[in-house]
């Protein structure tokens, strides 16, 4: 029997942790003082132009590198559950239990 079905995966890049050289976002002047209204103690961290620069701990949509970083940590972890890549297309994770093949085809933050 075939079952069809599919997976959004809400919030995904923020749930994945940035890896390599540190990446720092700027956040407008407007922003900064609402930010520090609601938590006085940044006030230390901006700049004198009323900047604030925050480094980014985990993936947002729009960074370079949030894709590929999803992509590893949901492959990792399908790997764990015993699938294993396609040979011919590395987004599509397959697992053979009994004589059964399931398929998982990866489409950035959706899995179908």
């Amino acid at each position: 029997m075939t079952k069809i079905g599919k997976i959004d995966v809400k919030g995904a890049f923020i749930q994945t942790e940035m890896e390599g050289p540190p990446i720092y976002i700027k956040i407008a002047p407007e922003t900064t003082k609402l930010i520090v209204e609601l938590l006085p103690a940044i006030k230390t961290y901006v700049t004198a132009d009323g900047i604030l620069y925050c480094q980014l701990l985990k993936a947002l949509y729009g960074c370079v590198q949030a894709s590929r970083l999803w992509y590893n940590k949901l492959t990792r972890f399908l790997r764990t559950l015993g699938y294993e890549a396609s040979l011919t297309d590395p987004c599509v994770m397959r697992k053979i239990v009994d004589g059964k093949i399931s398929l998982l085809a990866i489409y950035v933050d959706d899995i179908l």
